[in-house]
C-alpha cells in the first residue's frame, strides 16, 4: 500500500465512529473496537506500506491531534506520515476538493522516522492537501 488518508474524528487517536452530545455538540467516543489508538498501530505490519525512501507520497491524517498519531505511524512503519498538532474544520471540505482547514493555533506537519517533525502549513485558514 502507498498511502493511508484518514478523514475524520481524532484525539491523538483515530475514531472510526462518532456521535455527539446534541445538548453540547461534543463529540462522544465511539466504542474500543472503532478506535485505532497509537499503540494499536504495533498490530499492523509494517510490509503493508511502501517506506519512505521510495514512497512518492506521504500517509495523511485530515483530523483534530492528529500530528502525535502520524509521528507514531511514521516511526513504526519508516513511512512520511501528516498531521495537525490542533483543530481543523471541514465545514468546506465539499468546496475545496477534499482540503481540510487550519483553525487558530493549529499547524500541519510531515513527520518520519529519522528525524523531528516538519511544519509545512502554519496559518489559521491554511487549507491543507
Amino acid at each position: 500500500m502507498s498511502r493511508v488518508w484518514f478523514f475524520g474524528h481524532a484525539r491523538y487517536d483515530l475514531w472510526l465512529a462518532l456521535d455527539h452530545d446534541f445538548s453540547g455538540h461534543e463529540a462522544i467516543s465511539p466504542a474500543a473496537d472503532a478506535v485505532v489508538s497509537q499503540d494499536g498501530i504495533k498490530k499492523l505490519s509494517a510490509f503493508s506500506f511502501v517506506p519512505q525512501k521510495t514512497a512518492l507520497c506521504s500517509h495523511k491524517f485530515f483530523g483534530c491531534n492528529t500530528k502525535p498519531f502520524a509521528e507514531k505511524w511514521a516511526s513504526a512503519f519508516s513511512v512520511y506520515a501528516e498531521g495537525s498538532s490542533d483543530k481543523v474544520g471541514f465545514e468546506k471540505i465539499h468546496e475545496t476538493s477534499g482540503k481540510v482547514v487550519l483553525s487558530a493555533g493549529a499547524q500541519w506537519y510531515q513527520c518520519y522516522k529519522a528525524g523531528a517533525p516538519r511544519l509545512l502549513w502554519a496559518k489559521t485558514g491554511d487549507q491543507v492537501s
